[in-house]
């Protein structure tokens, strides 16, 4: 079941951080993975990079049939469960939204 929550994880936003000083930063900066530079102390940063390669481990289908799965199984309990046992005046169905 751990494989549930990771299947339509977005590796391509994963990042690196490092730490340099002054000399090798600019290196850094320069290069086409750099994302944010923050300074630390005197002549030390902090280097946020995203990362070169990324390997998908979990194809992308299984994340869409995990969500299809679960949105039936919501279904099923609604129509199945709560819609045949129970008075629709009895019961109130809410849906948060962020």
């Amino acid at each position: 079941m751990a494989i549930l929550g990771k299947t339509l994880q977005n590796s391509g936003l994963f990042t690196t951080t490092r730490f340099a000083n002054e000399m090798t930063t600019s290196s850094l900066v320069n290069r086409k993975e750099f994302m944010d530079l923050e300074l630390v102390f005197n002549d030390f940063y902090e280097i946020t990079m995203t990362k070169k390669r990324y390997k998908e481990k979990v194809p992308r289908i299984i994340g869409a049939f995990v969500l299809g799965l679960a949105k039936k199984r919501l279904l099923e309990m609604y129509y199945d469960f709560l819609d045949k046992y129970f008075d629709r005046s009895t019961w109130e169905l809410v849906i948060l939204f962020n």
